[in-house]
């Protein structure tokens, strides 16, 4: 049921970066980027990247923390936190790609900002749920600090939006 929901969504995740990418490689071209602007688009990708990378780990704990459930409904819960994660994380960096040309509007500082502070939310509710339905320590502890290691991503992004 979730895969048939998110596919749809992901396409347009997929095709809004493919829109980003393209839209970079145009004003690339158009010769108004210079070392300094392409050194900032990169360093802004790459803490994307960073962020997608720790939220993927942080899922991945999730998913210890769903096998553990009692039941198919509290599985389900945190499945769809996870998911929920993830998505979030997806529109960042989509975000990230179509707004790295131009990171000095502050229109799209805005965009990110808010892009960054939907997956912390997103990150605060799986964590959440995670602890409402888990009883054991070790795994709640790996996944508070999954959890940590996005937050710390997402800060030297937001760090370099600024």
């Amino acid at each position: 049921m979730h895969y048939l929901l998110l596919k749809p969504r992901q396409n347009l995740l997929n095709a809004a970066s493919r829109v980003g990418e393209a839209s970079h490689q145009v004003l690339t071209n158009m010769g108004d980027d210079d070392e300094w602007g392409r050194e900032l688009q990169d360093t802004l990708l790459a803490l994307a990247k960073a962020v997608a990378n720790t939220t993927a780990a942080l899922v991945l704990k999730a998913k210890g923390v769903a096998a553990t459930s009692p039941d198919q409904a509290t599985q389900n819960r945190v499945i769809s936190a996870a998911t929920q994660c993830a998505l979030t994380t997806s529109q960042l960096v989509a975000c990230a790609k179509v707004v790295a040309p131009t990171l000095n509007s502050p229109a799209c500082q805005q965009q990110l900002v808010g892009a960054v502070r939907e997956v912390g939310r997103s990150v605060d509710g799986l964590v959440s749920v995670c602890n409402e339905t888990c009883d054991d320590d070790k795994l709640l502890q790996d996944l508070a600090s999954a959890a940590a290691e996005v937050s710390r991503t997402l800060n030297d992004l937001l760090n370099h939006i600024k």
